[in-house]
């Protein structure tokens, strides 16, 4: 499944930028449906080229038709993403903890100057969960309980983009005064 979110900041393309790549972390106060990001590296490939690797915490509610099969606890992923200076922005992947084998995402953020003070933050991504690869579960449980779970995450992640926007936007606002 596809997803779209765009959001616009208003503050500088080189502010949200920087925010987005090297901050995120402080914004998690302000973010509903995340308990942390923990940053586990950095490191410069070129300049002005940069590589995370990151650990999300989800909070928030789980549907019923998945809370016997997942725990609160469990839903975290790793987010490895490469920002450039040259072309404000990401290019990003997702890998799951739970059925790493099974889930595929990812996606490229994308930081447009809007003026001088406003910037528009578009992100596209694709998610997609097979079904056969969760061994553990029939075909008659799994198919169904994938599209579920498709549904419900990409929901979740467009939520989630909208939401990192807004929590971005605090978080500079409360640093600027």
């Amino acid at each position: 499944m596809k997803f779209d979110a765009d959001s616009v900041l208003p503050f500088p393309q080189d502010v949200v930028f920087r925010a987005y790549r090297d901050e995120l972390h402080r914004a998690v106060p302000y973010m509903p449906n995340v308990s942390s990001i923990d940053v586990r590296s950095e490191e410069e490939i070129e300049p002005g080229v940069r590589k995370y690797f990151k650990v999300w915490t989800a909070g928030g509610d789980i549907p019923v038709s998945l809370r016997s099969f997942l725990a609160e606890g469990v839903l975290r992923w790793d987010d490895v993403a490469i920002w450039s200076e040259k072309t404000w922005g990401s290019e990003w992947t997702i890998r799951t903890h739970l059925f790493p084998e099974a889930v595929q995402c990812s996606g490229k953020t994308l930081l447009i100057a809007l003026g001088a003070e406003r910037t528009r933050v578009e992100m596209h991504g694709e998610l997609a969960i097979e079904y056969k690869k969760i061994a553990s579960l029939p075909e008659l449980v799994a198919r169904p309980l994938v599209r579920t779970a498709e549904t419900y995450l990409t929901r979740q992640i467009t939520v989630n983009l909208a939401s990192t926007a807004d929590a971005v936007t605090r978080m500079l606002r409360e640093k600027k005064s």
